[in-house]
């Protein structure tokens, strides 16, 4: 599965990868406008990881979709080699 890179997509992953374990709330308010399930479809494609308060570090491949503004995000080493 591969997942359409945009420019914003790569501020997003920037944004990620410089602000370790920044959470969901964090990443709304620097970019407003964005969906989680945008989080979601780049953790799917190994570019995110998160971890829900509580719980492991997930990659969404259980079908649990839910992203609490708590959830915390970093970018994997597929994400680094992107961005070099």
């Amino acid at each position: 599965m591969d997942y359409p890179i945009t420019n914003d997509t790569i501020k997003i992953l920037k944004f990620i990868n410089q602000h370790e374990n920044c959470t969901f709330a964090e990443i709304k308010a620097k970019f407003p406008k964005i969906d989680f399930m945008e989080l979601v479809n780049l953790s799917l494609t190994n570019y995110l990881l998160c971890t829900r308060p509580g719980e492991r570090p997930t990659q969404f491949q259980d079908g649990v979709f839910s992203v609490p503004d708590n959830a915390k995000f970093w970018a994997t080493p597929h994400t680094i080699k992107l961005l070099e």
